[in-house]
């Protein structure tokens, strides 16, 4: 189980003054040498001391080490940084805002940016759909209520340009894309997704097509 975890075993014995070291800490270290000389005293700098066994004089009798090689977790690690730093600077160049669903809870969750899409503070975003819907414009309610239950029971990818309708506000047009999240065992069943505002589009849309009758 500990080579299955990477880690390597070693132990010194003091009335010896001779390291064990094992096969496993051997590869992940190079060699004994590399810890500082294979006499006790050069190893004994690397144990923890909590690893020392003691005599009933309290005398020390055996120290016990253990060592993991972390190298390759600390590379995946970094590389899951960079992509998040990736994805977030391509949500900010093209002025997205990210928001995700709890499937089992029906909860919503929304980032900064996609609250000022929604033209609505924090304390002011729709936690559910039932409410997220009272924004949308009624003339798009139900095509947004079906497209997203399209993709919540049947797994179809999320797609939809909709209006936003609040009293005393501008209508805006906003474009929302969604996927169900495949990490099924580390978060439950997730729909996750990006929203952007596409008001201008349509208003250039709409002068094009005004201009061609």
């Amino acid at each position: 189980m500990l080579a299955g975890n990477g880690h390597g075993v070693s132990d010194g014995r003091i009335q010896t003054n001779q390291i064990t070291v094992s096969r496993r800490r051997k590869a992940t270290q190079e060699n004994a040498e590399h810890l500082g000389g294979t006499d006790l005293e050069s190893w004994a700098r690397h144990v923890h001391a909590d690893g020392v066994d003691w005599s009933p004089q309290g005398q020390p009798l055996l120290v016990i080490g253990m060592h993991t090689d972390i190298d390759e977790r600390a590379r995946a690690e970094a590389t899951l940084q960079a992509e998040r730093l990736r994805l977030q600077l391509a949500l900010e160049a093209a002025q997205m805002g990210t928001w995700a669903q709890d499937l089992t809870t029906g909860r919503l969750e929304w980032s900064d940016r996609a609250g000022s899409i929604l033209g609505l503070p924090a304390e002011g975003l729709p936690g559910d759909q039932d409410t997220l819907l009272t924004l949308i414009h009624p003339d798009d309610r139900d095509r947004f209520h079906q497209a997203v239950t399209r993709t919540q029971e049947g797994g179809e990818a999320l797609a939809i340009e909709c209006r936003l309708c609040r009293p005393g506000v501008n209508i805006r047009w906003v474009a929302v894309w969604g996927k169900l999240s495949q990490d099924s065992v580390l978060s439950g069943r997730q729909l996750i997704g990006v929203i952007t505002e596409i008001s201008d589009r349509k208003k250039t849309e709409e002068a094009l097509r005004e201009k061609e009758r």
